[in-house]
């Protein structure tokens, strides 16, 4: 035995309390542990037949004879947008989803943006959202993805089974009042001059099949031609080229 200080080196003190590994436990068996301790039995007792560690018993039972809440707080850092504004976020993806407006990644962030500076608005500096709070958000909805949106015109998206029916009744009245004969009834097409629309990612609840934007913007060339007619009448051809300065001819050769 060497005597080094006040302390003995080569014997050995007596055996440390073996430490209660952590387990994790459901918030039923929470109740049940604080039920328990509170009926009387003994905490050390208690959490020996329940995962329950003894000091979160210990501080449960505390928080429960205060009257304060048990419920567990998310860890780490308190969130930076209160969960009803997330919800009410939520909320309005679907309804400009359902109104054929889908819901872009930059206005997400926009909206979240607004509502943080309306609540903090009393204090001098705060900082805006960034792309740290939309990625947590995404983790905390699943029950948003991020989808391809397709372009439908209003004119499609305004076309229904009683409008065409209406529509065509129209034309065979007209067709009647008038006598109009098959050499009046043209085939016709139209040719407009407006950049195509790329899709787009935004968000989207899941389990919808499709998702759709609608295009608000018309035309600014439009122009409609008559090719054959239902008498067998074909008319001449016709070259609808852009508005656009050109230095050559662009019909050269053609025939």
């Amino acid at each position: 035995m060497t005597i080094f200080g006040a302390r003995l080196i080569g014997v050995k003190g007596p055996p440390r309390a073996e430490r209660k590994v952590k387990v994790a436990f459901t918030e039923k068996e929470l109740e049940e542990a604080i039920d328990r301790a509170l009926a009387g039995g003994k905490l050390k007792a208690v959490t020996d037949s329940s995962p329950v560690s003894l000091s979160t018993l210990k501080r449960k039972v505390a928080a429960r004879n205060k009257g304060r809440s048990i419920e567990r707080q998310r860890p780490g850092p308190a969130p930076l947008l209160l969960s009803e504004c997330e919800a009410d976020i939520v909320t309005w993806i679907a309804a400009m989803q359902r109104r054929l407006v889908p819901v872009q990644p930059w206005e997400v962030l926009e909206a979240a943006n607004e509502r943080h500076h309306m609540i903090h608005s009393n204090l001098r500096s705060v900082k805006d959202l960034t792309t740290g709070w939309y990625n947590r958000f995404v983790d905390h909805h699943p029950e948003l993805s991020l989808r391809s949106s397709e372009w439908i015109s209003r004119a499609r998206n305004e076309a229904d089974a009683a409008s065409m029916g209406a529509f065509f009744y129209e034309l065979t009245k007209l067709v009647i009042e008038h006598n109009i004969s098959s050499s009046r009834v043209w085939n016709l097409d139209e040719t407009s001059f407006v950049s195509k629309h790329q899709s787009s990612s935004v968000f989207a609840v899941r389990g919808s099949s499709n998702v759709w934007s609608k295009i608000t913007d018309t035309s600014f060339h439009l122009s409609a031609v008559a090719a054959v007619s239902a008498g067998g009448r074909a008319a001449q051809p016709l070259y609808i080229c852009q508005p656009k300065v050109s230095g050559e001819p662009l019909l050269t050769g053609v025939t």
